[in-house]
């Protein structure tokens, strides 16, 4: 799966649960992550 593909469903999901993507460009990333980022958010980032 290419890694657009899985930026596309990162994002989707992110919609739907109404969560700030932490890579926004409003808003850089926090260097400690919260414990409740999805599982999906993090294969995206190491994708």
């Amino acid at each position: 799966m290419s890694r657009q593909t899985w930026m596309d469903r990162t994002i989707e999901a992110a919609r739907d649960a109404d969560v700030q993507m932490p890579w926004t460009r409003r808003r850089p990333a926090p260097l400690v992550l919260p414990e409740q980022v999805p599982a999906q958010q993090t294969a995206a980032r190491q994708a």
